[in-house]
């Protein structure tokens, strides 16, 4: 995307395929690609400086509940988060990253709204919450628990004490900072709040020929279903928090149990304290976060632990509160939070051993033997597609594992599903469908030649056209054969 951008060949609001992640950070990356060149290396700068801004202001956050030493423990929490996270909010994966730095921004835009309830500057603070509420809602959906739980009781009250100005300044910055996801509703139809409403409400096009009844009972038998299937991943998903995955499924899901633990005590601690004060108030705040959070998971059917990104920066402060509230467990929680971090720098170090793929060895052979059309896996197609600037054109019809067909390019796909000369790339840790594809080309009788590059096989110049095609119900790779026709006829076919 950023190289297209680059190009001044596309100015996409959202990500391929994605209408709900923001293309924000690829507009940052094609700035950078302008003056430093197209590369992994400039690709993931582009969040560094949001993953820098969002430690600086979530210790500002934490400063306001907590001492300036536990406020920095908070901010280690954050900085030897799990490679699984670490990922998520320091690569550049569309969303994820932004999202941190805006649940930073609302909690303390909101906070101070609270603390300048008689000021003048009121309304323009109302405005800038609205403004920053809305463009990261735009970027990211999953800043709406933090916009309820800390935005809107905010602007309520500075509402009730100085009158509909406020709120007026709000929504008006909501509007102006919502207005990529306007337009772009308007352009495709709604085709943002269709999408959401079929993944939220767990239906499909066949729902239109349902009875209210029928779709009434259709969807809440779906939403328990996902909810049963949630639950028992739940303490998989939390463990994921504080330990890596590289100390399995069994030891994550322990910790997740435990987190669970830490989060009942947590809400019971808040709430047994009846005392009004402006800590305790706060408390009360990421309670809501909190159960704002896991509720929205359930109404947007959300399954990936990747969803509840929002909670690694709620766990410093319930962890941070009860040695505020409990000071004689301070040296044993303090303790505990060591070993967290040990074990994830532990874990980060291993996952950073494992080498990832390079394409530029498949790219220069590509280019060698002159094909531009080639069909491969989601994890080779687009580094492929990258590293060429765009000259190899791919489709990410090969499923090795089995996966669900993502298709971020299906105007791609179309172009290779007319080449004549499409080429097939297998990455070498792709065996099964490669000596699938093998067995295929035997069974068929049909020759090709093919070219062994350091970590992948090139198949090219086939004897008959072959195409790969995703069955979609099954979710895996067939191909498919078709005799040598001219260039009219097949497009007469297609």
């Amino acid at each position: 995307m950023a190289q297209r951008i680059k190009a001044f060949e596309e100015f996409p609001i959202y990500c391929w395929e994605a209408q709900y992640g923001g293309a924000v950070v690829s507009y940052v990356a094609a700035i950078i690609f302008h003056f430093g060149g197209s590369g992994f290396f400039q690709l993931h700068l582009t969040m560094f400086p949001v993953a820098v801004a969002t430690l600086v202001l979530f210790y500002y956050v934490y400063r306001k509940m907590f001492n300036a030493m536990e406020a920095l423990i908070g901010v280690f929490f954050l900085i030897f988060c799990p490679y699984f996270f670490l990922r998520h909010t320091m690569g550049a994966y569309g969303g994820y990253g932004e999202t941190g730095l805006g649940v930073a921004l609302i909690i303390l835009i909101s906070w101070r709204i609270r603390e300048e309830l008689t000021s003048a500057r009121l309304p323009y603070l109302s405005f800038l919450l609205g403004a920053v509420s809305g463009f990261f809602f735009y970027i990211l959906f999953l800043v709406l628990p933090a916009v309820i739980a800390f935005a809107v009781p905010e602007v309520w009250r500075a509402h009730q004490r100085r009158g509909a100005t406020v709120l007026s300044h709000f929504c008006l910055g909501g509007v102006i900072g919502l207005l990529p996801m306007i337009i772009h509703s308007i352009s495709s139809r709604g085709g943002i709040f269709l999408r959401a409403a079929g993944r939220s409400l767990s239906i499909g096009r066949e729902a239109m020929q349902m009875t209210p009844a029928e779709l009434a009972a259709e969807i809440f038998s779906a939403k328990i279903l996902y909810f049963k299937t949630w639950l028992f991943s739940l303490p998989y998903m939390l463990g994921n928090f504080v330990l890596p995955e590289i100390f399995g499924k069994r030891v994550l899901e322990t910790a997740g149990i435990f987190l669970a633990a830490a989060f009942i005590g947590f809400y019971y601690m808040v709430y047994k304290n009846k005392t009004s004060s402006d800590i305790n108030d706060k408390f009360r705040q990421f309670a809501v976060f909190l159960a704002l959070l896991f509720l929205f998971q359930w109404v947007a059917n959300l399954n990936r632990t990747r969803h509840l990104l929002p909670l690694l920066f709620i766990i410093p402060v319930v962890l941070l509160s009860f040695m505020k509230c409990r000071p004689h467990w301070k040296t044993a929680l303090i303790c505990l939070m060591v070993i967290t971090f040990g074990s994830q720098a532990y874990g980060v170090m291993q996952q950073m051993n494992y080498s990832m793929w390079d394409p530029g060895p498949a790219v220069r052979i590509m280019k060698e033997i002159g094909t531009k059309e080639f069909y491969g896996s989601y994890w080779t197609t687009y580094p492929i597609m990258f590293v060429s600037q765009g000259e190899l054109i791919g489709s990410p019809s090969l499923l090795p594992y089995n996966e669900i067909l993502s298709d971020r390019r299906p105007e791609d796909t179309k172009r290779i599903r007319a080449s004549l000369r499409p080429a097939f790339v297998f990455a070498k840790n792709e065996k099964k469908i490669k000596a699938d594809f093998q067995k295929y080309l035997t069974d068929q009788n049909i020759t090709a030649r093919s070219v062994n590059c350091p970590n992948a096989t090139i198949f090219y110049d086939f004897s008959k056209i072959v195409h790969a095609v995703v069955e979609r119900k099954w979710e895996t790779t067939f191909i498919s054969i078709e005799a040598k026709l001219t260039r009219e006829e097949r497009s007469n076919i297609l």
